[in-house]
């Protein structure tokens, strides 16, 4: 396995690699014909779905009316199917049985397919099916390039992302993540996303972003969010920091990318707030996906996470956010997470 993982050096050279595309929740507002009408990917009679199947068993070619639906989504003409090898199969079993025992059940439940897009703009994609009743499922697209990484390299392409390099201090800069070599980049993208889809079923947050249209929607408070968000994508004034605002991945953002001379102080007010990584500040719903994933990664399943700054060859920031107090005294609202894992 480790063999065949490419070096950060090449996975920095992929320019179309957006990671971690939102997952969606559904409104009680509007009848289902209105969210559905003419896109069968949001149907679940469209599918072959059977709850009883294992979950590795789900991985499946994308019916042509997804891989339709994608293309259009996107704008883009070159998805298509990626057959993974037997190697790369036996990989999602074992890294499905890595996670959460909480999330078994739900995506058991829930997960309709999953589905490798070649050329995918995007590491991961979890996206909203409606059933009867207007219950909530839902499909995972993952990029196989996800395969071919170690975890580290994949968190260090993301934070490299956020940042410009025009000028001779920004190239000196380096932002690396270190999360030990154990596993792929494909650990994370299952955690994170299906801590989206246990926040779209059991609303550990108010709602999500990108979904159906969400008519005299009543936001309350939940006690995830409570003294940390005030809205959606805005912290409470306690928890922000300088520089925070408008911070974008992958180049996805309008705004000017900062530069990367600046990461060290971005990363300092990272360490004085109750975010576990940069990522966690953009929305409350990407808040709770990153919380648990790193909660989990390192609690339960005993692996580091340590954010570094380089610049030249001085060290000038060092932070490990899950031992910071201020994102500890939050764990207790994710501490279910510690169970054994689903297998």
């Amino acid at each position: 396995m480790q063999s065949k993982r490419r070096t950060f050096g090449a996975l920095a050279c992929m320019l179309v690699v957006v990671c971690l595309l939102s997952c969606t929740t559904a409104n009680k507002g509007a009848p289902p014909s209105e969210e559905i009408a003419g896109a069968a990917a949001k149907d679940l009679s469209r599918y072959a779905f059977d709850p009883s199947t294992e979950l590795v068993d789900r991985l499946q070619k994308a019916p042509d009316f997804l891989l339709s639906f994608l293309r259009k989504m996107d704008n883009v003409s070159t998805y298509t199917t990626y057959t993974p090898s037997p190697e790369e199969v036996a990989e999602l079993k074992s890294t499905i049985a890595v996670l959460p025992a909480q999330y078994a059940g739900t995506l058991r439940q829930r997960l309709v397919g999953i589905y490798f897009i070649n050329n995918f703009i995007g590491s991961g994609l979890t996206d909203y099916v409606f059933g009867p009743g207007r219950t909530l499922y839902f499909n995972l697209v993952i990029n196989p390039e996800v395969l071919h990484h170690t975890i580290s390299d994949w968190m260090t392409y993301r934070e490299s992302t956020v940042f410009s390099t025009t000028s001779d201090a920004d190239k000196a800069t380096r932002i690396s993540v270190d999360c030990g070599t154990q596993y792929s980049g494909l650990l994370y993208i299952l955690l994170h996303e299906t801590g989206h889809m246990f926040d779209a079923v059991y609303h550990y947050t108010p709602y999500m972003e990108g979904g159906p249209k969400r008519r005299n929607l009543r936001v309350t408070a939940t006690p995830f969010m409570r003294g940390i968000w005030v809205s959606f994508d805005t912290p409470s004034r306690a928890a922000d920091f300088p520089g925070r605002k408008g911070l974008a991945y992958y180049g996805l953002g309008h705004a000017p990318r900062p530069h990367a001379s600046r990461a060290p102080d971005l990363y300092r007010g990272l360490g004085q707030s109750p975010f576990v990584s940069l990522y966690a500040t953009m929305s409350w719903m990407e808040d709770f996906a990153e919380l648990t994933t790193w909660y989990y990664f390192t609690e339960r399943l005993h692996q580091p996470y340590e954010i570094r700054v380089q610049q030249g060859e001085k060290t000038v920031c060092n932070l490990e956010p899950m031992k910071s107090p201020l994102v500890r005294d939050r764990t207790g609202l994710v501490a279910w997470l510690s169970a054994p894992p689903s297998n």
